[in-house]
């Protein structure tokens, strides 16, 4: 006799990504984040490295590096007003509508009781001999010189 067993779980994940932040270097990054002390205020931080090998045997390398924190899921509005102010210049206003109107809409609204994880989620450029003017896949989308920044959230 075979017995099979199956989960089926629903995953929500927000990003909203802020491409008009400007031009902002690695270099600034790291001391906005050494600024902000987002691990004092509350943010767990996950290092996610990126690594995928192409035909022609270059490889990318790509970091993000996340920062969180759990919050109730009709919480996370506040979650990117905070990062406003520690990491200034990073979200504009259109973030804050964007992450308002999924908080109060279908996306994370009516989940009451539910808690979320909400936080920034910074791209760091991939290696430099990888970008060369060519098509991306959707999960390294970004192939520039400076960072990029996402307000991320997830429904725990």
């Amino acid at each position: 006799m075979l017995i099979a067993e199956a989960k089926v779980q629903r995953k929500i994940e927000l990003r909203v990504f802020n491409k008009d932040n400007g031009k902002i270097s690695e270099l600034v990054v790291r001391r906005l984040l050494a600024k902000a002390h987002l691990k004092y205020k509350g943010y767990k931080k996950t290092v996610i490295l990126k690594i995928e090998k192409k035909e022609n045997s270059r490889i990318l390398k790509q970091k993000v590096a996340r920062f969180t924190k759990r919050v109730p899921c009709l919480q996370l509005l506040q979650v990117e007003k905070e990062l406003s102010s520690l990491l200034p210049g990073v979200f504009d206003s259109n973030i804050a509508k964007r992450v308002g109107a999924e908080v109060a809409g279908k996306t994370f609204g009516g989940r009451k009781n539910k808690l979320c994880t909400g936080g920034v989620e910074i791209h760091f450029p991939p290696t430099r001999n990888f970008c060369q003017k060519q098509k991306n896949k959707r999960g390294f989308a970004y192939c520039g010189i400076y960072c990029l920044f996402c307000f991320w959230a997830e429904e725990i």
